[in-house]
């Protein structure tokens, strides 16, 4: 078995000087790569959570500064969707940013990357690599991409500004930043002027995500240390297995809880030996999963989006590593093939299913020419799927306000009581020709009025149906903005 592994090591998995006809078979294998990356970003109809971020960023910067205090992300991401969005209309704004940040991305690992052909193309292909990051809109590709760069500019005083850049894209980047400087240090780039610079970056991410007095968490964790440990670890588990089997790919669906505690393990221990040719490199790499783990279960969960900088970080050591002339060993390749398996498997999903409900229901409106018409929806967050690709306001029947954008000062799990939810319908009705009622409950017809049409996202398991609420003899009175509450 040495022998085998000894021969495919000096290859098919070696590192090779590219030659010019070799160049160019890349360049072609890589525009077939970002083509079938920039299909899956145009087609995406995106999640709630990416329209959040889009429709913050469209306010002036005062109003967005004051936003993002119940968001948990800091600045970096809602000033580059800014950025874009003066240059484009609101429903292509996250697909060209995420489109920008996503070839960028490709280009560093697919041209700077001192990976063979096959490790390159298994890395393109991973589960976060290509979808978590490279097809959702969030700060995470953004990261991605910061993270990259600081792997190339790791010698130089640099690697200290994009540290600082890094801790201001999303929390748990700024986690990472910090171990980074940790492993930077070990590594010989010591800079008391760079750590200062990390300290500035640091103090900015603390300034944008310190939370508003009347913050509400948007995600409820778990009453008790133990269940909020299964938890993670279930979470855990899709950085390996992101596929449940015998299912299309259901984003955070992973597998069964009985399959999924053991393989929790997984990632870690192939991360940990993937890296152990540098005692610096598995180290750093189990602190900060260590880190990720302990910030889930005391902080606030740590979906498989924020797990996945893990294996971001693994790539960036892999890098740096087959750089110095010590090339991935089986355990790397273990823990990438898997990835690799999910990568494809969601694109091959993507591809015939859609991801969310959002555009569906954009369509809907627009064909039956009813954009214009009040909309309202319970949970109020389901009115974000057509803020952001309309442009339109809903009334959150939770809170009884107008708005787009979500502010956590609320519950957002809490039913609204039957007698409530009429009284609000039949005020929001009050107008010539009625309004729609976006919801994924079952509403009594008494309340709703008549069911005119259902959509679903079914990467996400989204069930929504759209109710046509009649015009009511309530006489109108104004709703509130949710923003000045």
């Amino acid at each position: 078995m040495t022998g085998i592994w000894t021969f495919f090591e000096g290859h098919l998995f070696a590192v090779k000087r590219r030659d010019r006809g070799v160049l160019v078979l890349e360049t072609v294998l890589f525009l077939l790569l970002l083509s079938v990356e920039l299909r899956e970003i145009f087609a995406h109809s995106p999640w709630r959570d990416e329209v959040q971020a889009l429709l913050i960023a469209r306010q002036p910067f005062p109003d967005l500064w004051r936003s993002v205090h119940y968001e948990g992300h800091p600045l970096l991401w809602f000033l580059l969707l800014k950025l874009v969005g003066w240059a484009t209309p609101l429903a292509l704004t996250l697909a060209v940013t995420q489109a920008l940040v996503q070839a960028a991305v490709l280009a560093l690992i697919w041209f700077r990357s001192p990976f063979s052909l096959l490790a390159r193309t298994t890395v393109c292909l991973g589960y976060f690599v290509a979808f978590e990051y490279g097809v959702l809109a969030r700060p995470y590709g953004l990261a991605e991409l910061g993270f990259f760069v600081f792997i190339l500019a790791r010698r130089s005083v640099w690697a200290w500004v994009v540290l600082a850049l890094l801790a201001n894209t999303s929390t748990h980047y700024a986690l990472l930043a910090c171990v980074c400087a940790g492993w930077l240090w070990v590594n010989g780039n010591r800079s008391w002027t760079g750590l200062a610079v990390l300290g500035l970056g640091g103090a900015l991410w603390l300034a944008s995500i310190w939370p508003a007095a009347d913050m509400r968490p948007s995600a409820k964790m778990s009453s008790d240390l133990v269940g909020r440990g299964v938890e993670q670890l279930y979470y855990n588990s899709i950085s390996i297995l992101a596929v449940a089997p015998g299912r299309w790919a259901v984003w955070q669906g992973g597998a069964g809880l009985a399959l999924a505690l053991p393989l929790a393990v997984a990632p870690i221990a192939l991360g940990g030996l993937g890296l152990r040719a540098r005692t610096a490199d598995w180290v750093a790499f189990l602190v900060f999963y260590a880190v990720l783990l302990a910030f889930g279960i005391l902080a606030y969960t740590c979906f498989p989006r924020h797990l996945g900088i893990a294996a971001v970080f693994f790539i960036g050591l892999l890098w740096v590593q087959t750089e110095d002339g010590l090339p991935p060993n089986p355990s790397a390749w273990g823990w990438l093939g898997m990835m690799a398996i999910g990568g494809i498997a969601f694109l091959v999903t993507a591809a015939f299913h859609d991801f969310s409900a959002a555009n569906a229901m954009a369509d809907y409106a627009r064909r039956a020419g009813v954009v214009d018409r009040p909309w309202a929806a319970v949970p109020g967050y389901l009115g974000l799927d057509l803020s952001g690709r309309l442009g339109v306001r809903t009334l959150n029947l939770q809170r009884g306000c107008w708005n787009t954008f979500q502010t956590w000062n609320y519950d957002p799990t809490r039913p609204v009581d039957d007698r409530v939810l009429a009284a609000r319908l039949a005020r929001f009705a009050a107008v010539p020709g009625g309004g729609y009622v976006l919801t994924d409950l079952d509403l009594p017809p008494t309340l709703a009025g008549r069911p005119v049409a259902r959509f679903q996202g079914v990467m996400v398991g989204q069930d929504l149906r759209l109710y046509h609420v009649a015009q009511g003899r309530t006489a109108a009175s104004p709703f509130p903005d949710c923003a000045a509450r």
